[in-house]
């Protein structure tokens, strides 16, 4: 039982990582804290590949929810971190639009 979940629950940890990396952005953490949570999500995203493949766990619901939640750490997170740290908050300005094209486009992917 526990092999058919471990990838699905780090996967989902990964996605908590993207998240606490957006709130962190938000809230005006320091920049390492943000790139720390990110930094993490990243391995996280490659143990729940790796423990998939050890314990030969395959399914489209798994990769499509792999696939989820890296649209969170990856394109989500850093757009937030480059808004916040690159321009004003709260300003609506081409530059936010255009950032969140950007990970918008990501997730297409």
């Amino acid at each position: 039982m526990l092999r058919r979940i471990l990838p699905a629950a780090l996967s989902l940890a990964n996605a908590s990582m993207g998240a606490l990396a957006i709130w962190t952005a938000l809230k005006l953490y320091p920049l390492h804290v943000t790139f720390s949570l990110i930094l993490l999500g990243i391995l996280l995203d490659g143990l729940d590949g790796f423990a998939a493949r050890l314990f030969r766990v395959e399914g489209r619901g798994g990769a499509l929810l792999d696939s989820l939640c890296d649209i969170v750490t990856f394109s989500l997170a850093p757009s937030a971190l480059i808004y916040v740290h690159l321009y004003r908050p709260g300003s609506v300005s081409f530059h936010s639009f255009h950032n969140a094209l950007v990970a918008l486009l990501q997730g297409v992917r």
